[in-house]
């Protein structure tokens, strides 16, 4: 598995229960707000999302759970959705971001959020960049506390 793809599944699983509710692709990237307030607490307590930039984003679309619809590559609708993150994994060279969906049309109610991408920044409010590692301390620690 190519070791930026595997940082970015990382990343996207340490995003679990999220809401993808900011979306904007030009020029190859991919920017993105996410809202998980547990885990941006972990870096400040008054913070509540982090932003993501995906570089070198060569394709995103989405393959929807529904039958009978087709995949969704039309960069406006996909930016009209709000996304809640369920998981994420590797796959054929993409990574699938598993994501429950709040469509204003109610047609699309879940799908893979499917991302040919090899790079990852994570920020937090402040814009200070917070590597996928710290994610993974920040998401341990919280969980580590909340079961104790």
């Amino acid at each position: 598995m190519d070791l930026g793809i595997q940082r970015v599944e990382e990343a996207f699983c340490m995003f679990h229960d999220g809401k993808i509710d900011q979306f904007h692709f030009e020029n190859n990237r991919l920017n993105l707000r996410i809202r998980i307030r547990y885990l941006a607490e972990m870096v400040d307590p008054c913070f509540y999302d982090f932003y993501v930039t995906l570089n070198h984003c060569y394709c995103v679309w989405l393959k929807p759970w529904s039958i009978g619809l087709p995949p969704l590559t039309d960069m406006h609708m996909l930016s009209t959705f709000t996304y809640d993150i369920l998981e994420a994994r590797s796959y054929n060279g993409m990574v699938e971001v598993s994501c429950t969906i709040n469509d204003p049309d109610d047609l699309y109610r879940g799908g893979e959020l499917m991302l040919d991408v090899t790079t990852i920044q994570v920020y937090d409010e402040v814009f200070n960049r917070i590597s996928v590692d710290d994610l993974k301390s920040f998401s341990k620690r919280y969980w580590s506390q909340s079961l104790a």
